[in-house]
């Protein structure tokens, strides 16, 4: 993320304080927001719809515990999509062959899961619409007034060019460890035995000792059963990994599979949304245009359920000016690729751009995503949009706080509206 949308000079501030400061509602297509009020179980179907309320938690750590705790393998359990861990979330879960009963009034540790309703399907991202938002920044740099004045001043700029620059969130690749992508990256050049290195030796900023002394044992080399010994329980994958390593100390791609397989996918996605930041980011600095096409870019349609990734549009000379009608009128959104083994890259300066990026990170052919020994973990790529539109924004601003209110498509990242507006220097500190 080397760039930003406006040039306003930001208020300062930071989120996340507290789990409350960021509040996040998930909304599925056909059940609106996560309420648990209910009058009785309603659907058919063998899949327990559930509401969960969470505080602290990661996604993929969430239903690792809650697996444990229903004794349920992990794929019974079905979600929309990721969210982030230092937030009060509240979203939906499906849960397979689960008694109602086991789970009334099921809380712990800042979760409570409430059932209610039955699904035929597991619950996927296909059913999610997008994320309502109610946000605090605390401690602004200004005073209210001039708050107030920078956010209708930035939020207008957003409002008037469709959006804020679509980058995927600091959370994507790890705000506090930011390895994440570093690992997908190895992964996706087949160096599984340093990958493995990174996601266990690589030492965050602000880590706990522990911690610390865990990586730092684990890179002087020292026997695995001490680095297993040293990380909290807590450290669930890295013990994970090191359970493996013990019983085989080369085996670096069987200690992969001892993630769970979804964790192993989110490796190499963090990697993709790296690539795509870095896309998007020399577009804005080539100056190339974000609310209107040029030959060889990509176009998506914009519906009331979010962008219609199914059926792009790349322009060319004999439809550019269409496009670019439709594009004023807000009913459609340039896209960029998101690198993978089915990709297909834009043309025209766009596309020079990409192949610049690809030819950097010394990938020579897209089939890299494909990681054969391990297909659950691939990635397929596909297309992102450059902008990402706002809906139903509200703020307040007072003495010593700035409270938000919004809706985002999926995918779209709160922490990158809330960028432009608050200018970070020092992201991690300032609750990124």
């Amino acid at each position: 993320m080397e760039v930003y949308l406006t040039d306003i000079e930001g208020i300062g501030g930071t989120i996340k304080e507290r789990f409350d400061d960021f509040i996040v509602e998930e909304v599925l297509h056909g059940y609106g927001k996560p309420v648990p009020e209910f009058k009785s179980l309603l659907g058919g179907g063998r899949h327990l719809l559930c509401v969960v309320s969470r505080r602290g938690w990661e996604t993929q750590q969430l239903v690792t515990e809650l697996a444990k705790r229903l004794k349920v393998p992990r794929r019974c359990i079905g979600f929309a999509g990721l969210k982030d861990k230092q937030a009060h979330v509240r979203h939906f879960i499906s849960l397979e062959g689960v008694d109602p009963a086991k789970i009334e009034g099921l809380r712990f540790d800042g979760v409570e899961v409430h059932p209610r309703g039955f699904i035929d399907e597991p619950l996927s991202s296909r059913l999610l619409i997008g994320n309502k938002f109610t946000i605090t920044i605390r401690g602004p740099s200004m005073k209210p007034d001039e708050v107030h004045k920078v956010i209708e001043q930035v939020y207008e700029e957003v409002r008037r060019r469709g959006g804020f620059l679509n980058f995927y969130g600091y959370q994507r690749f790890g705000s506090v460890r930011p390895v994440t992508h570093l690992v997908g990256r190895l992964m996706v050049k087949r160096r599984f035995d340093e990958a493995l290195s990174v996601y266990l030796g690589h030492i965050g900023s602000r880590e706990s000792e522990r911690a610390r002394a865990a990586r730092l044992a684990f890179l002087r080399g020292e026997k695995l059963s001490d680095v297993y010994r040293l990380f909290p329980r807590s450290f669930i994958y890295e013990r994970m990994i090191l359970k493996r390593l013990m019983r085989s100390p080369k085996g670096y791609l069987e200690a992969f599979k001892a993630l769970p397989s979804g964790l192993r996918k989110l490796f190499i996605n963090a990697y993709q949304g790296y690539l795509f930041n870095k896309v998007l980011s020399l577009r804005v600095l080539e100056g190339l245009p974000l609310e209107r096409a040029l030959e060889g870019d990509w176009v998506l349609g914009l519906t009331p359920k979010g962008f219609d990734t199914y059926s792009p549009v790349k322009a060319d000379a004999s439809s550019l000016d269409r496009l670019n009608k439709l594009l004023a009128e807000g009913k459609l959104r340039l896209a960029l690729p998101i690198f993978g083994y089915l990709s297909k890259l834009s043309d025209g300066e766009e596309g020079v751009l990409e192949r610049k990026i690809l030819e950097e990170e010394e990938i020579s052919s897209l089939r890299a995503f494909y990681i054969g020994a391990m297909p659950e973990a691939s990635g397929s790529g596909g297309l992102r949009p450059i902008l990402a539109p706002v809906k139903s924004f509200r703020f307040e601003a007072s003495d010593g706080d700035v409270g938000f209110t919004f809706f985002l498509y999926k995918e779209c990242y709160a922490t990158m509206l809330l960028r432009e507006f608050m200018k970070p220097i020092d992201p991690v500190s300032e609750g990124f």
